[in-house]
């Protein structure tokens, strides 16, 4: 029996400075909290803040913002999408709204819409071009002005898409229509005179002339006949249905700490615990903030709370020699992330 109560005292030993050992740091941890993701598309950087669980995304170049947007749950939002150039001229307004199941959308900076009417601008001010687009997210209608404001073309897809163009003065100069006769594909171009009359009408396969072309005089009364190969007569073929691009899923990664958010936590212990679990520290908590770089390194940002003059070189010098992060990944680009952490000193 006294040789049970000596192992039983021997364990219960043990175990108080196991929980001793435990407990020896006076550094406490929050959670590490993403504030803001940058990516790039080329020149232009797009930032995206958490706010209330909905993104605030701005997108800039050269350091000038020139235009943002809300989301959530990866998807646009807002009713519409201003873009603005370095004097702070409306350039274009993008008319979106948010898609549902199974509807056909496309990719904006990285974020699902579905796009209604596309508006661009020139430095003067005047429209320059109107895009409209179908349910499927591609052009529908296309409208493109001068200067001036007078319209130069129109372009209508589908079917049978129509290309319309304008003299200088507004009138319509040609009408481009591409259809189908006897199973083949054909285009029909019929050209106008400046006052509008109509001047020919004439036919291609293949950019090579077939038909029966129509000239008519400057009063548009019929004038003269060419005649050209008629179109032979083909069998039918099995009708071919045009295969959907594939679906590309949005993939947005956040950065993580090499080892974890545990090793993480740990390396700071390891790095901050000497300095400051110290007395006259105990109580205070900080608001660190950093930043994980596109190639993994951190990059100290600031600290908030009481006696930051003292404690801030021990919270920077820690940062700065953290081992590399997993950088997070936008569409599997690596990005900047800003991340807050709250640390309190027991």
């Amino acid at each position: 029996m006294p040789l049970v109560r000596f192992y039983s005292f021997l364990l219960f030993l043990f175990a108080v400075h196991f929980n001793v050992t435990a407990q020896s740091s006076c550094l406490y941890f929050g959670k590490l909290q993403v504030e803001s993701t940058t990516w790039k598309e080329g020149e232009i950087a797009i930032t995206r803040f958490l706010v209330n669980n909905t993104d605030s995304v701005v997108f800039s170049e050269n350091g000038k913002t020139f235009g943002s947007f809300l989301a959530k749950n990866e998807q646009v939002v807002s009713p519409c999408i201003v873009i603005r150039d370095l004097q702070d001229r409306i350039r274009s307004v993008d008319s979106v709204r948010p898609y549902t199941y199974y509807e056909k959308t496309v990719n904006y900076f990285g974020y699902w819409v579905v796009p209604v009417v596309k508006w661009e601008y020139g430095v003067n001010g005047i429209p320059s071009k109107m895009t409209l687009k179908n349910k499927q997210g591609r052009d529908s209608l296309v409208r493109e002005w001068d200067l001036h404001g007078v319209l130069q073309k129109e372009q209508v897809e589908g079917l049978y898409p129509q290309t319309c163009y304008y003299y200088t003065n507004g009138v319509l100069k040609s009408v481009t229509k591409d259809t189908f006769i006897n199973r083949y594909n054909v285009k029909r171009v019929r050209n106008y005179s400046e006052n509008g009359i109509i001047q020919q009408e004439s036919w291609f396969r293949n950019d090579v002339p077939c038909k029966n072309w129509l000239i008519y005089d400057g009063n548009g009364v019929l004038n003269k006949t060419i005649k050209h190969a008629p179109l032979p007569e083909k069998s039918a073929v099995p009708y071919a249905v045009d295969m959907e691009p594939p679906v590309l899923m949005l993939v947005s990664e956040q950065a993580d700490p090499a080892g974890g958010q545990t090793a993480f936590f740990r390396y700071l212990e390891s790095s901050l615990e000497r300095e400051l679990c110290k007395r006259y520290f105990s109580g205070n908590t900080y608001v660190l903030r950093f930043e994980i770089q596109e190639d993994g390194t951190c990059v100290y940002k600031s600290l908030q709370g009481p006696d930051t003059f003292e404690t801030e070189p021990f919270f920077k010098a820690a940062i700065e020699a953290s081992p590399r992060w997993v950088p997070a990944k936008r569409q599997g680009t690596p990005g900047r992330e800003t991340i807050s952490l709250s640390v309190r000193i027991g």
